[in-house]
């Protein structure tokens, strides 16, 4: 399975981000808070690119392998650009985020 970036194809399907959210769920594995965003799946809050770092190496098969930023893939310094904090809804719905 091609994971590689395209026009066309994105670099993460639903299905490797849900099988991602299993898998944290399951282990119970501890996850670095969120900065910008929070990905809410079944009234739980996850830190999206954590949950997209796992789907990432989970689709590689390669436990190495670094999710590619877009201020990387730019050619921008790490943290350049910091978007207004949003909540994702699990539709892509993006909504504002509450105070926890």
């Amino acid at each position: 399975m091609s994971v590689a970036p395209s026009d066309s194809a994105p670099l993460l399907t639903r299905k490797q981000v849900l099988r991602a959210l299993r898998q944290i769920t399951r282990e119970g594995r501890p996850l670095p808070p969120s900065t910008v965003y929070e990905l809410v799946y079944r009234d739980r809050r996850y830190p999206p690119r954590a949950v997209a770092g796992l789907a990432y190496r989970l689709a590689t098969a390669n436990p190495a392998a670094v999710w590619p930023t877009a201020t990387a893939a730019a050619g921008g310094p790490p943290g350049a650009r910091r978007p207004h904090r949003a909540t994702v809804h699990p539709h892509g719905i993006p909504q504002p985020s509450h105070s926890r």
